[in-house]
Order: C-alpha cells, then sequence, then structure tokens
C-alpha cells in the first residue's frame, strides 16, 4: 500500500486503509509509470520531461504525496535494473532514470510552492 499523509481531520492520525479502487487506480499509476522510465531510458536522450510530468500531475490529482511516487520509482528500478544495468555509470541510464523521476515531482513542487505562497499572503 502506498504512503499517505495524515490529515487535520484525522489529528495527524493514519488515514483509513484504501479502497480496492484506490489500489488498482496505483497499480494502473505505477504500471504507466514503469512503462514510461522504461521508454524515457531507451531513448538515451532527453525528451520523455511531458510524459513524466503527465505523471506527476496524476499522482497529484489521485492525492499521492512525493513519497508514493518515490516508492514506485524504486520499484521501477528494481523492475529495469536487469535490462538497464544501472550498475555501470558509463551508460547513463541511473543519472537518465534520476532525471524522470525529478521531472515526475515537478508538477508536486510546483503545487506545492503554490500552496505556500497562498499561505502567506
Amino acid at each position: 500500500m502506498l504512503a499517505r499523509r495524515p490529515t487535520e481531520s484525522t489529528g495527524g492520525a493514519p488515514p483509513m486503509p484504501a479502497t480496492s479502487n484506490m489500489k488498482e487506480s496505483s497499480r494502473t499509476l505505477a504500471d504507466r509509470y514503469l512503462a514510461a522510465l522504461r521508454a524515457s531510458l531507451r531513448r538515451k536522450k532527453p525528451g520523455s520531461e511531458a510524459r513524466a510530468q503527465a505523471i506527476g500531475r496524476t499522482a497529484l490529482a489521485r492525492g499521492l504525496a512525493t513519497l508514493d511516487l518515490a516508492i514506485m520509482h524504486e520499484q521501477a528500478v528494481v523492475d529495469l535494473a536487469p535490462a538497464f544495468h544501472f550498475a555501470d555509470a558509463r551508460n547513463g541510464t541511473l543519472a537518465r532514470a534520476g532525471h524522470f523521476f525529478t521531472q515526475v515531482l515537478v508538477p508536486l513542487e510546483m503545487a506545492r510552492r503554490a500552496t505556500q505562497e497562498t499561505n502567506a499572503q
């Protein structure tokens, strides 16, 4: 199950367990993440930013947190490791995977900054 942020309404307590629909939608997003990361790594050039940021926007709309995406990314890297040889620093795949993850986080960071600016006013 993906990590969830505590809410004010629960007094900081963890929320109720996810429903099967939430688990299914998170699983579907994880599958999309894996496919997008795989495609990005095959390209060997920048250019997957739009697809990565679209995943980030979907995650944001579903209420997922940065930790949820980090878990998704970690699992995708583990799944792709045999095919992409991340341990070989010369091929650059690990750096490209990190760049992809950073781009996935862009929408969450933009939302965080917007909230921070609104709260400061």
